[in-house]
């Protein structure tokens, strides 16, 4: 389960998801101060939001992954641990 330390205030400013983000993650980057932007995929609308945000350095990013991902989990499955 995530908590509102998965999501240090001092480590990004918001979150871009769509309507399927959990709520517990959605709860948590609130009570974080994050923002909440819409995911939209489009040339244009990455463009606008690119031009509205400060610059960060690529190595700064990091992705939110709400689960799993499927090959890790059978992973797991076939081997254990």
């Amino acid at each position: 389960m995530r908590t509102p330390a998965d999501f240090p205030a001092d480590a990004a400013r918001a979150i871009v998801a769509d309507r399927h983000l959990p709520a517990p993650i959605a709860d948590c980057a609130a009570a974080a101060g994050m923002a909440r932007l819409p995911l939209t995929l489009s040339a244009r609308a990455c463009a606008e939001a690119a031009a509205s945000l400060p610059e960060t350095a690529p190595d700064a990013l990091r992705p939110i992954y709400a689960r799993e991902p499927d090959a890790v989990t059978q992973w797991r499955a076939r081997h254990g641990g």
